[in-house]
């Protein structure tokens, strides 16, 4: 005698959409910017580079950044880039509030290992951060410092 297990296939169902639902694959994608399309893309946390120790941006050092009026329309979220050195950690605990209301992405771009990442996430509580390198975006950015925040509009400190 032979038991047989009938397979059920169910695509997922919507139960409620409040019609500001967005797709994640819009968060899925590697960093890349670029000026004449003014796009920031944000990189995957499935990345193979994440888990990769130590993170380094050799281009950005912690100092300070001069505010300056940027046009990034299609920019999903805000994104800021810090390390895990003490002047990043002190921004980021100053500025949690303002980020978590902004639903932004950090990006700690300096790390020695997951313990450096896992303090940063401590004090960043509710907020995304993924451990990534920002080489090419500190450049296509004229970047030289962190921590630094990365609007539709600004980048600034």
């Amino acid at each position: 005698m032979m038991l047989l297990t009938p397979v059920v296939i169910a695509a997922p169902e919507v139960i409620y959409d409040s019609g500001q639902t967005k797709p994640m694959s819009q968060y899925l994608v590697s960093i890349k910017v670029t000026q004449r399309a003014k796009t920031i893309q944000i990189p995957t946390a499935n990345n193979p580079q994440l888990s990769r120790f130590p993170i380094r941006t050799p281009s950005l050092t912690p100092g300070l950044v001069e505010s300056q009026q940027v046009k990034f329309p299609h920019l999903p979220r805000p994104v800021f880039l810090l390390g895990n050195d003490d002047t990043s950690k002190a921004w980021l605990k100053q500025y949690r509030s303002r980020l978590i209301e902004a639903h932004a992405i950090g990006l700690i771009v300096n790390a020695d290992n997951e313990s450096d990442v896992q303090a940063v996430r401590q004090i960043g509580g509710s907020i995304e951060l993924v451990a990534a390198p920002a080489e090419s975006l500190a450049k296509q950015l004229n970047l030289k410092h962190y921590p630094v925040l990365i609007s539709k509009s600004r980048i600034e400190q």
